[in-house]
């Protein structure tokens, strides 16, 4: 009997182990666009200044599939009076993001990670790109403790940026940025 259960629970571990899919490489690697070409590409070509924010968020019965909690808006408009912190970066601060952004990717060759987050998406954070008038241009939403993240306007970014590859140590890199940048909330304290 000992060695009948024995046999089974190796051919169940070997079954099992077969049945996995292939290992998923999300390991960063660094490319080397400069700032010069990045400024060409939107929003960096429409924006004068760069804000990390933190804010409570905001539950939007009206948005389309499981992600309810959102950035807070007023008439479909960032509503900057009920950010929590805000911080507007200097220009060598501005270069470390942009280089974070848009040099660490995964490697050129790795399958795309269909992982699924095992938490509710409940975004904290925020970098804001302003024109220079001050008005919003584009904004990327970012829930830290998912490793989730939004961008607006979805359209342009899609044709125009691939930041859409947050490798793991890119997370990292950009959960310190915040804390580095002033933001505590969504970083430090929840």
């Amino acid at each position: 009997m000992k060695t009948a259960l024995t046999i089974l629970f190796q051919v169940l571990m070997i079954c099992c182990l077969e049945a996995q899919p292939p290992e998923f490489d999300n390991r960063c690697v660094k490319s080397s666009r400069s700032l010069k070409a990045i400024k060409k590409i939107f929003p960096f070509n429409k924006t004068e200044k760069i804000k990390t924010v933190s804010f409570k968020p905001k539950n939007n019965p009206y948005r389309e599939g499981m992600q309810m909690f959102e950035i807070p808006k007023v008439n479909n408009r960032i509503d900057t009076l009920q950010l929590f912190e805000s911080k507007t970066l200097s220009i060598e601060q501005e270069q470390v993001l942009l280089d974070i952004l848009m040099n660490y990717n995964f490697k050129p060759k790795a399958a795309i990670s269909t992982t699924r987050a095992t938490c509710e998406y409940s975004p904290r954070n925020a970098v804001l790109f302003c024109d220079k008038t001050g008005n919003i241009v584009a904004y990327i939403e970012i829930c830290f403790e998912c490793h989730i993240y939004e961008i607006s306007p979805q359209k342009e970014f899609a044709s125009n940026l691939r930041i859409g590859e947050f490798c793991t140590e890119k997370w990292t890199m950009m959960k310190v940025f915040f804390e580095e940048s002033g933001i505590k909330f969504g970083i430090i304290e929840q």
